[in-house]
């Protein structure tokens, strides 16, 4: 299990990121995200190895992969200050893109080369 997480340094727009957050994951309470985005605990959690791509219809990991960079970004561009974390340790954020493109070039190599 590969576990991103962030963090939301709390500012005057933390309904914003909260509307954001809920709209991505419906599995979290409002009043939970806001909770958490008030005491600077993570905020969110993502496995990229999950496999929750496969139930849904023309969905790839790559694919679901590029949608949660896309909930990122809509949060940065909210004004949002993310930390991130990788398996618990701080990572900065061109590490999870290398990560995502790596494991898209892995996948691509298997579908090439299946042997």
């Amino acid at each position: 299990m590969e576990l991103v997480q962030i963090k939301i340094q709390k500012d005057d727009k933390t309904i914003k990121y909260v509307k954001i957050i809920h709209e991505f994951d419906k599995s979290i309470p409002i009043s939970e995200i806001k909770r958490r985005i008030d005491q600077g605990q993570i905020v969110h959690d993502f496995d990229l190895d999950a496999r929750d791509w496969m139930y849904l219809e023309n969905m790839t990991q790559y694919k679901w992969h590029k949608i949660y960079l896309g909930f990122l970004k809509k949060l940065e561009d909210a004004g949002a200050k993310l930390e991130f974390f990788m398996d618990g340790d701080p990572e900065e954020k061109q590490y999870l893109l290398n990560r995502i493109n790596l494991m898209k070039e892995i996948s691509d190599d298997c579908d090439r080369y299946p042997d």
